[in-house]
């Protein structure tokens, strides 16, 4: 019976992480991928919030490099960042905060098409490296500490 029990409860964790995309997968440092960044970008949703469309987000601090929305292939004449419902595995809730990190390995042009990842901010609190199957990756943040970690990185990148 408890053989049973095991393979009950193993089938469906196995089950559950890979269907809820809970896979564990290789994440950089965070000093590695700022690194890769061209551009960080703190935003939050605005406009209608209409499910599994392209949501609009207005960027309301910038933690690496220049933020200029002729930058992107797709923006808002407000010059909001469009971001898809579900890209990433994100789920935005209406007039969430999230960060944005942008490299250029995932654009397909010159100009920058979609954010390489998304750091939803719940709470005031976001989280690096979520899925990382290396527990020394992952990290929790306040939205203030996530900053100041990327503006720390960045002058000691840009001083060598």
């Amino acid at each position: 019976m408890k053989q049973k029990t095991i393979y009950f409860f193993a089938f469906h964790l196995l089950y559950f992480s890979t269907h809820l995309g809970l896979q564990a997968e290789s994440w950089p440092t965070l000093e590695k991928y700022v690194s890769d960044c061209v551009l960080i970008v703190k935003a939050r949703q605005v406009g209608p919030f209409r499910g599994r469309v392209s949501l609009s987000f207005e960027v309301t601090e910038t933690w690496k490099g220049q933020f200029d929305p002729r930058e992107f292939i797709d923006s808002t004449p407000e010059g909001y960042i469009l971001a898809r419902q579900g890209e990433h595995g994100v789920r935005f809730m209406e007039g969430q905060e999230i960060v944005f990190f942008f490299t250029r390995d995932n654009q397909p042009h010159s100009k920058l098409s979609r954010p390489c990842t998304t750091f939803p901010i719940v709470d005031g609190t976001l989280i690096y490296g979520f899925t990382s199957d290396d527990p020394n990756i992952r990290r929790y943040f306040t939205a203030p500490e996530f900053k100041r970690a990327i503006e720390v990185i960045s002058v000691q990148k840009d001083a060598e």
